[in-house]
């Protein structure tokens, strides 16, 4: 198992990171050191992670995004496709961008229409 998988512990340690056991991560994602990516968070393709940062339960992270160091992504927030992320995202915030901003936030995006 290498460093961008789900494990089957509630919480992996690492030496220098820690990985929830319910995010999702395919091959090609980096996390470097004194990362904490908590619960539910998703990292899709060729995301970048600098060193501490911390990515909040239910995060999702777009492919290609760069996370600089020392930032934290909020619970719940969403950082959009190819993305260079430079400063902390408040919880439940859509951001994209080079530089990533504030564009919304996840509770102001419209419901599906019902299924039937």
């Amino acid at each position: 198992m290498n460093d961008t998988t789900t494990s089957s512990k509630s919480q992996r340690e690492l030496p220098s990171h820690v990985l929830a056991e319910s995010m999702t991560a395919p091959d090609g994602v980096v996390i470097t050191h004194d990362d904490v990516v908590e619960d539910y968070a998703t990292l899709a393709a060729g995301v970048r992670v600098g060193g501490g940062v911390r990515i909040g339960r239910g995060a999702y992270v777009g492919a290609g995004a760069l996370l600089r160091d020392n930032i934290t992504v909020g619970t719940g927030a969403v950082i959009g496709m190819g993305s260079v992320v430079t400063r902390s995202v408040p919880p439940g915030e859509i951001w994209f961008g080079t530089p990533a901003r504030a564009r919304g936030t996840v509770t102001e995006m419209p419901s599906p229409p019902p299924a039937g």
